[in-house]
């Protein structure tokens, strides 16, 4: 039993505190130098900015329907494909699950999910310093809109629901890396007050997560998909508003 601990312990103990003893001789030894030592390269005067109580709030709401899009899409897709074969699919075998995600509409939901997300991550680094703020934003959140305004059309087929969520996903993509860069800007909110700021656009993030999925759980798929679409409009305003990023 004391050879095991004693394994154990060399095993998973030893490597990380070795590594955490020379890490620290190093930076010991560069932070001597002046020329190499990043906390003096750190300007002391403070960032005071001028309306700080509406960045928080544009902030925040753009944050909250920015998450309430990008996670609530997750299962808003699964219900719409529910919709749409209970009223476009009839299967000869019946049963309760005649009308549930059948077949290749599990791949569409991978490359919604993971496909479109990996595209817009990539593009929206790509595109990330070769376009200003409020424009590309302005333009990506119009996009949005449109696509969840696709959505409510009667008589749209499988095809044009998955194509239109996966626009959707990978727009909430591109939009999400500049919110993110957003979320810890001492620019932005000022050094005095980032922390504060910081805190309430996440949990805003977080709030929008929950009611994203509440909305594709408890609501109509009609009904989720119209506040939705209404949000990415107040979305559009919140974003093109933002002439201080």
């Amino acid at each position: 039993m004391e050879s095991v601990c004693g394994v154990y312990l060399s095993t998973f103990f030893l490597p990380p505190i070795v590594m955490l003893h020379f890490y620290l001789d190093v930076n010991k030894a560069e932070c001597d130098m002046e020329s190499s030592c990043p906390a003096k390269k750190v300007p002391k005067e403070d960032i005071v900015v001028p309306n700080i109580g509406w960045r928080i709030v544009k902030a925040s709401v753009a944050s909250f329907i920015s998450l309430v899009q990008g996670y609530g899409s997750i299962l808003l897709l699964p219900v719409l494909l529910r919709d749409q074969n209970e009223h476009h699919i009839q299967y000869d075998e019946g049963g309760p699950c005649e009308n549930t995600v059948h077949g290749n509409q599990f791949l569409m939901l991978g490359l919604v999910s993971g496909g479109a997300n990996l595209v817009g991550r990539l593009a929206g680094y790509f595109f990330f310093k070769r376009f200003p703020f409020r424009i590309m934003q302005s333009g990506l959140a119009v996009l949005l809109a449109l696509s969840y305004g696709a959505l409510l059309f009667n008589g749209i087929g499988v095809m044009t629901t998955v194509i239109a969520m996966g626009v959707a996903k990978m727009v909430y993509s591109m939009m999400r890396l500049e919110l993110t860069l957003m979320e810890c800007d001492p620019v932005f909110f000022g050094t005095a007050t980032i922390a504060t700021a910081s805190s309430i656009m996440m949990g805003s993030g977080m709030a929008g997560a929950v009611a994203g999925n509440a909305f594709a759980v408890f609501m109509t798929p009609y009904a989720a998909v119209i506040c939705t679409f209404v949000m990415s409009w107040v979305l559009v305003i919140a974003v093109a508003s933002m002439h201080e990023r």
